[in-house]
């Protein structure tokens, strides 16, 4: 991701509708299939650092977990280190620096499309390392290759994924998929414009475009994100694969 990213990323992460209802889409994972209350978490590619407060329950969360972070970017870590996250590494998603078996889940969220990450399964393979027996993976990643835009130029993301491309790279690492669907089906649509639009109007390549919407957009999209995570992902269509899965 480019450092303009990252600076406004961490002015809107806490308020921003997406990053809201991504919070809330893997903390009820976690209650769904976490065997314990409390949780050893390992949040991979933390960037600036909301999911991560979020799971310590220093956020807009009331379940606490210990949780460490890791990130390629010295920037993002910064920025998380500010939001109060103390357990905080600069290191690949390839090179954890972790003993085997020292976490209960494992989040990821649009981390193995980058394109620092050539063999996404050698990376699923270190993420299954450090998990304990029966541990967890929440995963997101991007869907569809026909909604590439600009936004995936900024944040250096390589490839999109369909569902049946998620749940085989899981399955090949040796993970069990509990559950993998799309998330925000509404969202195609509106992303479909925006790239037709950005095409008859080019936009300044070092513009920064992780914007927070005006209030009452912020509101409305918030509203219907909400309303996709409730119906559970049953369209085969949204903006991301949502995948949980757990090490056998």
């Amino acid at each position: 991701m480019e450092d303009a990213q990252y600076h406004l990323l961490a002015e809107v992460e806490t308020h921003h509708w997406w990053h809201r209802t991504l919070r809330q889409a893997v903390m009820a994972a976690l209650q769904r299939h976490a065997r314990d209350r409390r949780l050893d978490l390992l949040d991979v590619g933390c960037g600036t650092g909301g999911l991560h407060r979020a799971l310590t329950g220093e956020g807009d969360s009331t379940t606490s977990h210990r949780v460490a972070g890791v990130d390629r970017s010295l920037l993002a870590l910064g920025y998380s280190r500010r939001r109060g996250n103390s357990w905080l590494a600069g290191c690949s998603v390839e090179a954890l620096p972790f003993a085997s078996e020292s976490f209960d889940a494992a989040i990821t969220i649009d981390v193995l499309s980058h394109r620092s990450i050539h063999a996404e399964a050698d990376a699923l393979g270190e993420i299954a390392r450090v998990l304990r027996p029966g541990g967890l993976l929440v995963l997101q990643l991007s869907a569809f290759e026909w909604l590439r835009g600009e936004h995936d130029r900024s944040v250096h993301q390589d490839r999109r994924y369909t569902r049946g491309q998620v749940v085989e790279m899981v399955r090949g690492v040796g993970f069990v998929v509990l559950e993998a669907r799309y998330r925000l089906a509404f969202l195609p649509p509106l992303m479909v414009i925006n790239n037709l639009a950005a095409k008859l109007r080019p936009r300044d390549q070092s513009e920064p475009d992780i914007a927070l919407p005006p209030p009452w957009v912020n509101r409305l999209l918030l509203a219907a994100a909400r309303v996709d995570l409730a119906l559970g992902g049953w369209l085969p269509l949204g903006s991301s694969v949502f995948c949980v899965a757990r090490r056998g």
